[in-house]
């Protein structure tokens, strides 16, 4: 670019590089339109993108740096470990698939050796709904072995469940 003095006391400049050289990772951004998104249970997510930034929000593109997804939502579930390297500052999530029925919240790491790891603030939540049901479950009340049961008696408390293939509870409207 140039550089021209308005007031004409100095010579203009031309073709005059800057280079701007990013600092230390300062923090970690789910890419708008890159979060997650509702999916159903089993299903391939869109693509999921978090960007490692300084704290002027410049991409870090020191190379080698791994940055991580961990489930903070819900409690309970199995850890998630899936790790992607940062290109250019910009790790791409294009794997990923949820089979438990749940709402979720996802969280960017990245493990510093020398320093603190750095958290991202948690995605929005999204919701991993059932799929289509694909079998019937017969759920039976606890029975209450201190009492007599009476054969040829029919009982009345119980409930017939639909499940998608990977145990989901499918609430049918019906």
């Amino acid at each position: 670019f140039d550089v021209v003095d308005l007031e004409g006391h100095l010579p203009s400049l031309s073709g005059i590089h800057v280079v701007v050289q990013s600092g230390s990772a300062a923090q970690l951004m789910f890419v708008d339109g890159y979060e997650p998104t509702d999916v159903v249970a089993g299903a391939l997510m869109p693509e999921v993108r978090v960007v490692l930034v300084d704290s002027f929000a410049n991409p870090v593109t020191s190379p080698g740096l791994q940055i991580g997804l961990q489930i903070t939502e819900p409690q309970g579930l199995p850890p998630l470990r899936v790790v992607a390297p940062a290109e250019n500052g910009m790790a791409r999530f294009s794997t990923l698939r949820f089979e438990t029925a749940a709402t979720y919240r996802l969280i960017a790491v990245l493990d510093l050796i020398n320093a603190e790891d750095l958290y991202s603030e948690p995605s929005q939540p999204f919701e991993v709904e059932p799929d289509v049901p694909t079998q019937l479950t017969l759920a039976l009340p606890p029975l209450n072995l201190d009492r007599e049961q009476t054969a040829g008696v029919l009982w009345n408390a119980f409930a017939v469940e639909l499940r998608d293939a990977f145990n989901n509870v499918v609430l049918w409207d019906n």
